[in-house]
């Protein structure tokens, strides 16, 4: 395979992209699986090695084409080893694409697949799938793999990750497509960036500076541990959707199991939002606003969390859910405290505290809920 960079007039190429040495195909025929045999599958093989000590490792693609990327821990060597197969039953669909070494910045490569108007077969016969599959190098027992940056900007291209989270740390992570589902078994990052449209978001993601989870007209269920360092700057957690439902279960998590700085935001509409934290630290502190309509919300915070809430709908007051009786997880014997605010229609709101002497010296949590015409729990 060349490395020299070439250019090929007519190709979706972003302008910041240079390739390199393009795939060299092995071919095989699969049985047609009762498909008249005229025209029997044919799948095509390329494979790439990636070094994994790059900046970034990059993954696009461009054009009228669609297919599956999977990511998976666990190879032999020392390198990134992509496989790329592509499934067809005309020759001449694959004349109309090319898979290629791509290159941005310094430091920064990865694979591109790119179609181009240079064949015109029709459209029955111009149809293929792609399955890429990245292999990340497997290192010692005990150890995490370490990559610095990982991004995919793919259109209709499914992604499914595989489990990651113990094996590999990802600084940066970013999944990009579109019209098709993102599924994380699990990973481990310090940024993360998953975005679709029209299509789900699920799977079990921890981070420990922010995780965005962004689509549209299809629903969110996440498992997301935050983990926060240094209680310095805030862990971000952002989730948005519409016209379907979100539904996460949250743990907070600090270096020291107390204090920590939290900020979660979460979207959406026409839908039930559900919002469930199972963990948090002592004294930890968090800003959170959901918000959804025409459709219930319902919140419960761990017993650690202390500050305001506000929690609105409409039509019916909200209905927030307070035991008093609650364990101290600081092991101290304190009381849980709650004051409500005088009563203002569909709005619910006051402060909840534990008990100690030296409250005036905390910073305290905020916590907004808001739906309409739906009912609204808050459990605190």
């Amino acid at each position: 395979m060349s490395n020299e960079v070439i250019s090929i007039s007519g190709w979706s190429i972003p302008p910041d992209i240079s390739l390199g040495g393009c795939a060299q195909w092995t071919e095989e025929f699969v049985p047609s699986g009762g498909v008249s045999s005229d025209h029997p599958l044919i799948t095509a093989a390329a494979t790439f090695e990636l070094p994994i000590s790059s900046n970034t490792l990059l993954f696009l693609s461009r054009g009228a084409i669609s297919g599956g990327l999977n990511v998976q821990y666990g190879g032999y060597g020392n390198d990134v080893r992509v496989t790329v197969k592509a499934s067809y039953r005309f020759p001449e669909a694959l004349d109309t694409v090319d898979v290629c070494i791509v290159t941005r910045s310094e430091g920064e490569i990865g694979l591109g697949i790119f179609s181009s108007p240079r064949s015109h077969p029709s459209h029955r016969r111009a149809v293929l799938q792609f399955a890429v599959t990245v292999n990340l190098p497997r290192v010692e027992e005990g150890s995490l793999l370490n990559v610095k940056a990982f991004e995919t900007d793919m259109p209709l291209f499914i992604h499914e990750i595989g489990d990651l989270n113990g094996f590999v740390h990802f600084d940066s992570i970013s999944l990009k497509t579109s019209n098709l589902p993102i599924r994380v078994k699990s990973l481990e990052a310090e940024k993360a960036s998953i975005v679709t449209t029209n299509s789900p978001i699920e799977g079990e993601f921890h981070t420990s500076s922010s995780l965005k989870l962004y689509t549209s007209n299809s629903p969110v269920d996440v498992h997301v541990t935050l983990f926060n360092a240094d209680g310095g700057n805030y862990t971000n957690l952002d989730i948005s959707t519409s016209n379907s439902a979100i539904k996460g279960t949250l743990a907070l998590e600090s270096a020291n199991e107390s204090r920590g700085k939290f900020k979660i935001f979460a979207r959406t509409s026409v839908s039930p939002l559900q919002l469930s934290f199972v963990e948090a630290p002592v004294d930890s502190v968090l800003l959170l606003d959901a918000t959804t309509s025409l459709g219930p919300a319902a919140v419960s915070l761990d017993s650690t969390y202390e500050g305001s809430y506000t929690a609105v709908t409409s039509l019916q007051r909200p209905s927030i859910l307070f035991n008093p009786d609650v364990e101290d997880p600081a092991g101290k014997g304190r009381k849980r405290q709650m004051r409500s605010s005088p009563s203002r229609g569909p709005i619910a709101s006051g402060t909840v505290r534990w008990s100690d002497g030296d409250d005036h010296k905390k910073l305290l949590g905020n916590v907004n809920v808001r739906t309409s015409l739906a009912p609204l729990t808050l459990k605190i």
